[in-house]
């Protein structure tokens, strides 16, 4: 894996995407073309419907499949759990360029940070991002960029 990018569901009504967070994932889609370019790509989602919605615009824009991980989904029936986290983006991003994580405002401020500094063994400085915005890690380089 070469980068790993955490993106945050776009804007939602009721669980599921408004029009706004289609169009905020969108936009991300298009940020995300030139980064992505042709390397293979994973997509891992939380099971919210928000979420694995706007993964599923990813998905299609990247012709992959999105996979639904429970322990992406942090809010206040889910707590966010940065280990188990870790050990999922290890297990499923080893054969792939790029791993996209998208999930929760808990896990696009916090999983940045805990993963440069577990994985990387650099401290890398992550802040919350809105939604429909994506952070970009590039682990060879041992940098982070918000994109959206």
């Amino acid at each position: 894996m070469k980068l790993l990018i955490v993106a945050r569901h776009g804007g939602y009504t009721n669980d599921h995407l408004d029009q706004d967070g289609i169009r905020q994932i969108g936009i991300l889609t298009d940020k995300l073309r030139p980064v992505i370019g042709r390397s293979s790509v994973r997509i891992l989602t939380s099971t919210a419907a928000r979420a694995q919605e706007s993964a599923n615009i990813l998905a299609r824009a990247f012709g992959v499949q999105a996979e639904a991980h429970d322990v992406l989904w942090s809010d206040e029936h889910h707590p966010q759990n940065n280990s188990a986290a870790l050990l999922l983006v290890q297990s499923r991003g080893g054969d792939v360029d790029i791993l996209m994580l998208v999930t929760h405002f808990e896990y696009a401020k916090d999983f940045p940070g805990y993963f440069s500094t577990t994985h990387l063994g650099v401290r890398l400085p992550s802040v919350s991002i809105k939604t429909g915005q994506a952070w970009v890690l590039d682990c060879e380089k041992k940098t982070i960029i918000r994109i959206g």
